[in-house]
């Protein structure tokens, strides 16, 4: 009961938050466009977007239940939690928006040409799906903290030889990007020589054209 509770102050707070900035920005008292009030929209509303991705990690990590659910019909196992599939896909979604929206403000500037789609709107959107990113990004960043989940990190077992694994394998790719660099460089200054040898081994006629000396 207490993490529902905290679920539903965490949305109270947010719609709150989002409720006074939209008003202020309808109401005029600003004299600002759609760009730069969804910049100081944005800009508000990402405390309340960090405290409710924070009350959606509480309401993880206080009703987790360890272990494998089976399914009673043929004994199939989940793999994922419902809420960590959807924590998930909006994820996905949200980083796709973002390299897509990204992607047209950048080719606009790019190519200096006028956008079809008005280009405020195209922030709007990537301002919305960058708030579903952090939003998701804190809930799993406090869910993993408040359950001790250390999955996706080197074990302490085993950090030494992971250390010492990772610290060899960047070794041997910093000696053969060293090794593929001063070959290049090397080819490259021994072809400008030849051809350098190969110029002053020609003297000019007082015609202007080239013969061999």
């Amino acid at each position: 009961m207490n993490r529902t509770i905290v679920l539903v102050l965490g949305v109270v707070l947010l719609s709150v938050g989002l409720g006074v900035s939209y008003t202020e920005w309808a109401s005029g008292i600003q004299p600002w466009g759609q760009l730069l009030g969804d910049n100081f929209l944005f800009a508000r509303s990402l405390p309340f977007t960090v405290g409710f991705g924070i009350a959606v990690g509480l309401w993880r990590a206080s009703g987790w239940r360890w272990g494998t659910d089976r399914r009673a019909s043929d004994g199939a196992r989940r793999r994922f939690a419902p809420s960590t599939v959807v924590l998930h896909a909006l994820a996905g979604v949200a980083l796709l928006v973002l390299i897509a929206t990204g992607g047209w403000q950048y080719l606009k500037g790019l190519l200096d040409a006028d956008s079809p789609i008005y280009m405020a709107t195209v922030y709007r959107i990537h301002y919305i799906a960058a708030s579903v990113l952090v939003l998701v990004t804190v809930a799993f960043l406090t869910d993993w903290l408040l359950r001790g989940e250390r999955s996706l990190t080197i074990g302490k077992a085993s950090s030494f030889a992971a250390c010492a694994v990772w610290r060899m394998s960047f070794r041997n790719h910093l000696a053969r990007l060293s090794d593929t660099f001063l070959a290049s460089t090397f080819n490259t200054w021994r072809r400008q020589r030849t051809s350098s040898r190969f110029t002053s081994g020609r003297s000019r006629s007082p015609c202007g054209s080239s013969q061999s000396a």
